[in-house]
């Protein structure tokens, strides 16, 4: 320690140096978890865009909604401390063995009402290609549902009359 600096003056120095690190980390931290959830967000929008016949809407206050014929397969939205959710439609399997699991929710709204929809709010259960597959799956679920004459449409897009 130089000779004509107090010790507190240097301990003081110290903390608030290791302050301003600690901060510097933080915003670090914060940024590279947006940047993460901006490309979940386009990653996700894009698979879902990638399916056969779906169209995008927003809606809800905000929500990225994917149809297929006019039928919602899922739902992209976020928490308050902007968190992606997930929510997709589920066979009644899934819907079962996946209700309770950590990260997992029923979907607010839908669930209640008796339809076997999903929320995802976090990667504890479902990882990103698992989630994946269950858009998949509930795409394929919706569209199995349309009419024949509507899956036609969707398959032959020039070909309607």
């Amino acid at each position: 320690m130089p000779k004509n600096v107090r010790p507190d003056s240097f301990k003081m120095a110290k903390f608030i140096l290791s302050r301003a690190l600690f901060s510097c980390n933080r915003d670090r931290m914060k940024h590279q978890r947006q940047n993460r959830l901006e490309t979940f967000s386009m990653e996700i929008n894009e698979f879902c865009l990638s399916l056969l016949g779906v169209t995008h809407v927003v809606q809800w206050g905000g929500s990225d909604v994917y149809k297929v014929g006019g039928k919602v397969f899922a739902i992209i939205s976020t928490d308050p401390d902007n968190q992606p959710r997930v929510t997709f439609k589920a066979s009644e399997m899934s819907f079962e063995m996946l209700k309770s699991e950590p990260g997992m929710r029923p979907a607010p709204y839908l669930a209640s009402r008796g339809f076997k929809w999903l929320q995802r709010f976090d990667e504890r259960t479902l990882d990103d290609q698992a989630l994946r597959d269950y858009i998949r799956q509930s795409h394929a679920m919706v569209l199995e549902g349309l009419s024949k004459k509507k899956r036609l449409a969707l398959q032959n897009p020039g070909s309607e009359r």
